[in-house]
């Protein structure tokens, strides 16, 4: 059993990763299967963007190894996501 898991950050940082992967979903309907032309939606990419956030505050500030950091590059894909399938309706 790893010892992190024990620590109460360790599991807010789960956590928030799964919401961000949640909003994440929920803000890009094009990814789902459908015909229906869709459009990204910006308050769950926000919401996406502010649970990332918040696990890399945790990262930083109550984790001395992180359970899994890739903050800037889940950053990229978000907004990058967002504004092709915001722009390009191909």
């Amino acid at each position: 059993m790893r010892k992190d898991w024990k620590n109460i950050w360790f599991w807010v940082d789960i956590a928030l990763f799964l919401l961000c992967v949640c909003f994440y979903l929920m803000a890009n309907p094009v990814l789902w299967l459908s015909r229906e032309v869709r459009a990204s939606n910006l308050w769950y990419t926000l919401l996406a963007l502010l649970c990332l956030a918040g696990k890399t505050f945790v990262d930083k500030k109550r984790l001395k190894e992180p359970a899994w950091s890739w903050s800037w590059g889940w950053a990229i894909i978000i907004i990058g996501t967002y504004l092709f399938f915001t722009f390009y309706r191909g």
